[in-house]
């Protein structure tokens, strides 16, 4: 099972940096969104104890918030 597959509604999501980026809010075909952003399945590092760790970290993403989603996913 990939990393993807194990991301589900509601899970919390973590930065590099171990900084709360949000839950997550859908899934769509290559990733998922928080905050209404795209999270490419690639910028998953691991899905442990029911959370999302990502490989980006989170402040960057937070600092994004404004910018258009294509700006993280690409």
């Amino acid at each position: 099972m990939s990393a993807t597959e194990q991301v589900q509604v509601g899970m919390p999501v973590y930065g590099l940096d171990n900084r709360p980026i949000g839950p997550v809010e859908g899934m769509v075909d290559d990733g998922f969104l928080v905050e209404g952003r795209h999270i490419p399945g690639a910028a998953i590092a691991r899905v442990e104890e029911g959370a999302v760790h990502l490989k980006i970290v989170g402040g960057a993403l937070l600092a994004h918030r404004d910018r258009p989603s294509a700006a993280i996913s690409k």
